[in-house]
């Protein structure tokens, strides 16, 4: 009886890395990091925001009325830690 022969396959590791879900860790850090995002783009003037290859929705959102509005419907406040 001959028993398979197993490898090792990194490509199948980092496959299964891959597909791992994320920590809450990880999780909150891509939420900061998308917050502070956001952040610097409302800092950024109009025209600025214009240049940037932004889908309309995004461009839409990235206005500080746009944010007002939203905030305003918005029952839970927004709190970072």
């Amino acid at each position: 009886m001959t028993l398979p022969q197993t490898t090792h396959d990194p490509d199948a590791s980092a496959e299964a890395a891959a597909t791992e879900r994320p920590s809450k860790t990880q999780l909150k850090k891509a939420m900061h990091e998308l917050q502070d995002l956001g952040e610097a783009l409302l800092a950024l003037p109009a025209d600025r925001v214009a240049a940037l290859p932004l889908s309309e929705t995004s461009r839409t959102l990235a206005r500080p009325a746009a944010i007002a509005s939203f905030s305003s419907m918005s029952s839970v406040p927004i709190i970072r830690s």
